[in-house]
């Protein structure tokens, strides 16, 4: 562990108010080690600008789930973009219903279902429906309810593949049931890895709509059912204590062709106006394009002064440090981000598409051994909009580099 990912560790351990999507993403980041990873310098900026309820950055990405369309997954624009292109599954499912106990004595009916969902190498998103009787506004408000966690959630397919899971117990029962030898976080090809990024859509006083997007940093099975199996819920007003919902709902849906059979393309380099460049992968998915680079000759710059002033400042640089501080924070971190620019990708046809925005994206930007620049990066053209040539930009130290990929 190098002195940056102690300093960011160190500003988690404090008690300190960190949103908890902030939260998750950066210890999301911790524990991967593949290229599903955000490079550190972004967490970095996470931690010191976005790290109070109030700040710039977290106020943003409430903004962006607050004003999110319904039937979107907000996953960016290449998801939307697919979605309106039909890769998406409306279940026409009706509500699972069980009884709950909140209080001693007093019973509550909470239903559930999957209005649509998609799913592809990385992705397995859908949108949950609950519905509540009345009466259980007397003991929460459905519709001033600020989160809503399925807690012991897991998703498995026809072939006992544990495609998400993030509770021991449940995650335990459901080994013991089918005579799985599996440990709880020490994942297999039939076990993934997976993250959770979720918010809700739509709340009234008796039903809630809400977004689970779950994702691996490997690659999802082509599955042809997936069952959802969960027995808790938790729900959070804000400011009053969380409650848990104790039931027993099991959802399955049938996937649909296009899905389990979703194809990958691979492109190879026919010229590249920059010899330090090394193609390493250059791959066309349903929703996305990805793309893998070592850059050599890129120097890592000094960033002992930058760890320096994340050590002095445990709490994290928010809006009420001291104006000389954060201009020197900016400056710092100015100066140690890698020198990649823009970054865009040309169809034969002119059309120009850029980095991903998606929360679920893989992206990393690290200095590796031996002065080299370990690029991977996330575009946001889809199989839709992709042509047999395809041309590459990216801004090595303000100049751009050009390369030229075909279709295998």
């Amino acid at each position: 562990m190098d002195e940056f990912e102690k300093s960011i560790k160190n500003i988690l351990s404090q008690d300190i108010d960190i949103p908890e999507h902030y939260t998750n993403a950066i210890k999301t980041a911790l524990d991967k080690k593949k290229n599903g990873v955000h490079n550190w310098l972004k967490v970095a900026a996470v931690v010191c600008i976005g790290i109070t309820a109030t700040g710039g950055i977290a106020f943003a990405t409430r903004k962006y789930i607050k004003n999110t369309r319904e039937k979107s997954f907000g996953l960016g624009k290449e998801i939307d973009n697919v979605v309106e292109k039909g890769y998406i599954k409306n279940t026409n499912m009706d509500y699972v219903s069980s009884k709950v106990l909140i209080v001693e004595g007093n019973q509550y009916t909470v239903g559930t279902k999957i209005t649509d969902f998609l799913m592809d190498d990385i992705n397995l998103s859908a949108h949950f429906d609950f519905e509540f009787s009345e009466a259980i506004n007397e003991i929460v408000s459905i519709a001033n309810l600020t989160n809503i966690e399925i807690v012991d959630l897991i998703v498995t397919d026809e072939n006992n593949n544990i495609v998400y899971n993030n509770d021991k117990e449940s995650f335990e029962k459901f080994c013991t049931e089918n005579s799985l030898d599996y440990k709880f976080n020490e994942f297999n090809e039939h076990y993934y890895a997976n993250g959770l990024n979720n918010f809700i859509n739509y709340k009234n006083e008796n039903n809630i709509v809400f977004t689970y997007n779950m994702y691996t940093s490997g690659q999802y099975p082509k599955s042809k059912q997936l069952n959802f199996r969960f027995t808790k819920i938790k729900l959070q007003e804000k400011d009053k204590d969380e409650i848990i919902l104790d039931g027993n709902w099991q959802l399955s849906v049938s996937i649909p062709e296009k899905m389990y059979n979703r194809q990958t393309i691979s492109y190879k380099v026919t010229s590249c106006s920059n010899s330090d460049f090394n193609i390493t992968t250059a791959m066309l998915y349903e929703d996305r394009f990805e793309l893998g680079a070592v850059i050599s000759k890129v120097q890592k710059p000094d960033d002992s002064e930058f760890i320096g002033l994340l050590n002095q400042y445990p709490e994290g640089i928010t809006e009420n440090t001291d104006k000389e501080i954060r201009e020197k924070f900016e400056r710092l971190y100015k100066e140690i981000l890698p020198p990649i620019g823009e970054e865009y990708i040309e169809n034969q046809n002119g059309q120009k598409f850029g980095v991903s925005s998606s929360p679920t994206k893989r992206e990393n930007c690290n200095y590796t051994e031996n002065d080299k620049l370990d690029l991977y990066t996330t575009f946001e053209m889809t199989k839709y909009e992709a042509t047999d040539k395809l041309k590459l930009i990216i801004y090595l130290k303000g100049e751009p580099v050009i390369i030229e990929l075909n279709k295998k």
